[in-house]
């Protein structure tokens, strides 16, 4: 069975992310409704400032944000979400 993995972004909406998936599917993932639960990551994700910094990881096949938290390692910085939570999450388009 193949994993199923982002091959690119298609469009940026205000907090709503469309990528184009391996399978063929185009699906968009609402992050406010994904991030319904987690004030920590919500409040900083849903700036919109922040937000439009999203971008796409080919080794990995998902998406990512830079400088997310604060330490002294860059690698570990990055706010990435695991591609299989992100097609769970998201909605044909």
């Amino acid at each position: 069975m193949k994993l199923t993995r982002i091959r690119h972004i298609k469009q940026l909406e205000p907090y709503k992310i469309v990528c184009e998936w391996n399978n063929g599917e185009t699906r968009s993932i609402d992050f406010k409704v994904f991030l319904k639960d987690n004030s920590f990551l919500k409040s900083k994700l849903l700036s919109k400032e922040y937000f439009d910094k999203v971008k796409y990881n080919p080794e990995s096949q998902t998406i990512y944000w830079d400088n997310f938290f604060e330490n002294d390692d860059p690698e570990l910085r990055v706010l990435d979400f695991c591609p299989d939570v992100l097609y769970e999450a998201s909605v044909i388009e």
